[in-house]
């Protein structure tokens, strides 16, 4: 249904030699329902070399890492690594990677299900991830939606940042009251 799915790895923490280079690596926490455009922590040659380098444009889902972690995505805005809580998707040509992280983003309390059924430790599996079975119509409609997503995205930002302007406001007409 979305191209083709990999599991990410975390190269061993007690040999520092894997850590500090210039390849981005990817974890749950840099995961923010969507583009990630800096990551937290890169790994050396040494630390990739039983990894895939995955490219931009993937999108990348959280298997575990804390219940309220499971199901946030993110999509690359640079070639990176991802670690063991992750899976990468690289959606067909006929599947908009916005579309499919907005998808993916809705349908985070059927990850949660999933994650939460028949487990002592909530997690899902890339096998879980396969068996899903998503319809997406047409690139036309997908873009057509996508569109309208990344509009109304934008619009929330613009008040997002007025409120913040307004209480900052407040705030200084309050200070020049009471002062």
């Amino acid at each position: 249904m979305y191209g083709n799915l990999y599991s990410g790895n975390t190269p061993s923490r007690k040999d520092s030699a894997n850590f500090g280079g210039d390849t981005p690596w990817i974890r749950t926490a840099d995961l923010n329902n969507g583009l990630i455009e800096s990551p937290t922590e890169f790994l050396t040659y040494e630390g990739i070399k039983q990894l895939k380098i995955l490219p931009e444009n993937t999108i990348v889902l959280a298997m575990y890492g804390g219940f309220n972690q499971i199901g946030r995505t993110g999509i690359l805005g640079f070639p990176a690594t991802i670690n063991q809580a992750l899976v990468a998707l690289t959606p067909h040509k006929n599947i908009s990677q916005v579309f499919a992280q907005s998808y993916l983003n809705r349908h985070i309390t059927n990850w949660r299900r999933v994650a939460a059924s028949s487990r002592k430790d909530p997690n899902i599996t890339k096998e879980d991830v396969e068996k899903s079975n998503f319809s997406f119509g047409s690139l036309e409609e997908q873009n057509r939606i996508s569109e309208l997503i990344s509009r109304l995205d934008q619009t929330i930002t613009l008040h997002e940042e007025k409120k913040r302007q307004l209480e900052h406001l407040k705030s200084a007409l309050l200070q020049m009251m009471f002062a």
